[in-house]
């Protein structure tokens, strides 16, 4: 079982809002680098990855964030694809004894829509999502920094 409870706040957050619980602040939070790379997407999948990049805010997604971009992209690809197949043909089948059952396209769509949800909730694609990201621009370096002595929040 997970966590209980609201998720941790970012260290950065705590530091700028001065950490009014008073709780230990960890100075040592990883912070990812390097910019996201499509993987081996191609198609439908790399096409929708492109997208997802450029609407939004640059240098908010880092490689760490690869994997759920990219399962992101191929779940878009496969839901599309189901939702074509279900276009051209019936819902419903028939089976060799007879029976007559759900597409199997649905099963796959339907899938792939929940996982689409859920990861575009932790990427910020969705707007509630979108409402808790902060994108701050690139402070321009003061002429007081570093005065005090090098600065830790960063």
């Amino acid at each position: 079982m997970g966590k209980r409870g609201p998720g941790k706040k970012p260290t950065h957050l705590r530091v700028l809002e001065g950490n009014p619980g008073k709780r230990r602040i960890n100075r040592n939070e990883p912070r990812p680098v390097g910019k996201p790379m499509p993987g081996d997407l191609k198609g439908d999948a790399l096409n929708k990855w492109t997208r997802v990049i450029s609407s939004m805010p640059p240098g908010l997604y880092r490689q760490a964030d690869e994997g759920l971009l990219q399962a992101y992209a191929f779940a878009w690809s496969l839901h599309s694809k189901a939702v074509a197949a279900l276009a051209e043909g019936p819902t419903l089948i028939t089976s060799r004894t007879g029976v007559i059952k759900p597409s199997p396209w649905l099963a796959i769509m339907n899938r792939q829509a929940a996982l689409m949800a859920m990861l575009g909730t932790r990427l910020g694609l969705d707007p509630s999502a979108r409402q808790s990201l902060e994108v701050r621009p690139d402070a321009q370096p003061s002429k007081f920094d570093g005065l005090l002595g090098p600065r830790r929040d960063r």
